[in-house]
């Protein structure tokens, strides 16, 4: 749906299926961001939002992108679940 957001995880940035429903993605009107490796590959500079981790191995590219997606998953149930005195203790 437009304005939903939808993201890919690459560690390559080459994948043909995380292209193509990122590029489905965009051409239904969503937000798109990628988390990619390396140099971003094909990805780099496609989406909304990326976030490239300049590393050369697969294991500290993922180790990354899961790190970050701890800290997003988080950030929403602040947002969602708490109230916004409690939030102050995480900004």
């Amino acid at each position: 749906m437009p304005g939903d957001i939808v993201i890919g995880l690459s560690t390559s940035g080459n994948s043909p299926n995380i292209i193509k429903a990122l590029n489905s993605a965009q051409s239904r009107g969503c937000i798109t961001v990628a988390l990619l490796g390396n140099d971003g590959g094909k990805l780099a500079g496609v989406c909304d939002y990326e976030i490239i981790v300049r590393a050369e191995t697969s294991d500290r590219v993922q180790e990354i992108h899961t790190t970050i997606l701890h800290i997003l998953i988080e950030t929403i149930e602040n947002e969602l679940f708490y109230p916004t005195e409690t939030q102050a203790i995480y900004t």
